[in-house]
């Protein structure tokens, strides 16, 4: 069985054997994607390329940026972002697929390995709301991660990742959110590398930076009645007037 779903694998400079591990992961599947798009965002050692239909930036653009190349080189009608040193389970794309015919976003469990003195599961929510979005800045263990099947004509009407040096996948979150799209939880495992800040993590970006792009994306929204809202806007009408916003 094949799924109408493009994979776009970003890496940069992660080790060739976790992209191998990643691949192989994807190999595994249940049910198959459409393509695979790996996009290197000008790593040292390309050596992985062979392992998908590929691109090699000419210089580092980031990881937003890499993610939005990819989605213009795939044709699937859904989507599935997954960063190069991750894994996926098994029954992934089998598991997304069930929910996602009911919503535009099926988000997964989440497992932390690596780095980590034991493996530790993040349960994913049960339910994304507005107060749940928002309120990511005040929980480490917010379950809801870039690697979610989406429907395609989403990713366009919202115009894709924002250039942002960290947080573009919450940002897109948002905006799915308070343009009226939602969200459903699939009964599968994302394994989320935990690698050490000496080996690129982007956990390295000082706490400064990160309340600065928190309050930079959140500011313009509050919660209102259960709907996620611009402050002193009515929600309702800047949804059916503006898009991607």
């Amino acid at each position: 069985m094949r799924a109408h779903l493009s994979i776009i694998v970003t890496a940069y400079n992660k080790p060739p054997e976790q992209i191998i591990e990643c691949m192989e992961s994807i190999k595994e599947q249940t049910v198959k994607p459409l393509e695979v798009i790996l996009v290197d965002d000008c790593s040292k050692d390309p050596r992985a390329h062979a392992l998908a239909t590929s691109i090699m930036l000419p210089k580092n653009v980031g990881v937003a940026e890499a993610r939005n190349i990819g989605v213009r080189m795939s044709k699937g009608q859904l989507l599935l972002f997954l960063d190069a040193d991750d894994k996926l389970a098994p029954d992934f794309i089998e598991q997304c697929g069930r929910v996602i015919t009911n919503c535009d976003i099926a988000y997964p469990n989440v497992l932390k390995f690596g780095n980590v003195e034991i493996n530790k599961l993040v349960d994913a929510p049960d339910n994304v709301d507005p107060a749940y979005i928002i309120g990511r800045g005040r929980t480490r263990e917010f379950g809801l991660v870039v690697t979610s099947m989406i429907k395609r004509e989403m990713y366009f009407t919202l115009g894709g990742f924002k250039d942002l040096p960290i947080f573009e996948d919450w940002d897109f979150w948002i905006r799915a959110m308070f343009n009226g799209y939602t969200f459903a939880k699939a009964n599968t495992i994302l394994y989320y590398r935990q690698n050490r800040p000496e080996d690129g993590s982007r956990n390295r970006n000082s706490l400064e930076l990160k309340a600065d792009i928190r309050r930079q994306i959140t500011s313009p929204f509050e919660v209102k009645e259960g709907k996620l809202v611009k402050k002193g806007i009515d929600g309702k009408q800047k949804n059916q007037n503006t898009q991607g916003n």
